[in-house]
């Protein structure tokens, strides 16, 4: 059996502290959405399709909330921002610089006149679980075997070699783990690797608290994130099993899981977003506003691919005639 937590605990539970919502109270509790954007603030523009950072189509500027949340839909927990806009644009630029093959509209968004210091939404879930699996376990031996072969005079030989084998035992047993916030994007779509935010520093939220910074809506519901987050805590609980089941292989062949102890808290995260139009698409960078990491989407240019695809036939030609008697 192990018991364990997915990663150091995020934050006390003690009075005046963050706190942590029973799941099935928040799922209960009606109007805890917000409103969803349907004009673009700044331009006027309708929004359609959401594309990342939730930007405007028109204007490219980041569809955010005029103001503070307030009830239902009020955040528990925030961290400050650690990085001003110099030191974004500074792990811009050197993401930028390692990003091969793309055109030279993506190398100038390096020089954007100014980023857009906004929160992201997070949800944060916690809870107790404990898994029932069956499985079986492979432990790697080794035999002696008698084998014969002809030789080259069409003789019969024969020899003992050592052969390995994996024996197989039937095993059954269960793993508990506590999770401790894990978190989940509350506003979709972001990058697919969304750069981790170290949450030592967070304070309770308060009115004002976010500093005049703009705020991304969330439109990911609290029980679609937690669906979410039981994804993840799967992988992490094969991992457990397969290391309760033991031995040099193992196959897992059913799993049963039961949660308790359920809670969600929301959490607004600090992020540096730039934007820029290449061709016909929207593109965005995300910059963590506490480690400075970087994620985004980026183009990638056809002329440069074309002239790489012709470098390697090039080369590849070159070798075969060398090459040739």
């Amino acid at each position: 059996m192990s018991d364990g937590t997915l990663a150091e605990p995020v934050w006390d539970n003690a009075p005046g502290q963050i706190p942590r919502h029973p799941l099935r109270a928040v799922l209960a509790a009606p109007g805890r959405a917000v409103a969803p954007i349907e004009a673009c603030r700044q331009c006027g523009a309708a929004v359609g399709e959401k594309v990342f950072a939730l930007c405007c189509a028109s204007c490219a500027q980041p569809l955010t909330l005029d103001s503070d949340l307030t009830e239902p839909a009020r955040p528990d927990a925030l961290a400050l921002f650690a990085l001003d806009e110099a030191g974004a644009r500074t792990a811009l630029r050197a993401w930028i610089a390692h990003r091969r093959l793309a055109p030279k509209s993506f190398k100038a968004a390096a020089a954007v006149r100014s980023l857009d210091g906004v929160y992201l939404p997070f949800w944060a879930f916690s809870a107790s679980t404990r898994t029932n699996y069956v499985g079986r376990r492979g432990v790697h031996k080794s035999r002696s075997v008698y084998r014969t072969h002809t030789n080259s005079e069409g003789q019969s030989e024969g020899s003992w070699e050592t052969e390995r084998y994996t024996d197989w035992d039937h095993t059954a047993g269960q793993v508990v783990r506590y999770f401790d916030g894990v978190r989940v994007p509350a506003c979709t779509p972001l990058p697919d690797k969304v750069p981790d935010w170290p949450l030592a520093a967070l304070a309770p939220y308060a009115q004002g608290a976010t500093e005049g910074r703009r705020i991304i809506a969330y439109d990911l519901e609290p029980g679609q994130g937690f669906v979410q987050a039981t994804y993840l805590m799967g992988e992490q609980i094969e991992r457990d099993v397969r290391a309760d089941i033991g031995g040099d292989e193992q196959r897992i062949k059913e799993v049963a899981t039961d949660y308790a102890d359920e809670s969600c808290t929301l959490l607004l995260l600090p992020a540096w977003l730039v934007t820029y139009a290449h061709a016909t698409r929207t593109f965005s960078a995300l910059v963590n506003g506490s480690t400075g990491e970087v994620a985004g989407d980026r183009p990638y240019s056809r002329t440069k691919i074309s002239v790489l695809i012709g470098a390697i036939v090039l080369v590849a030609a070159v070798v075969i005639l060398l090459l040739r008697p």
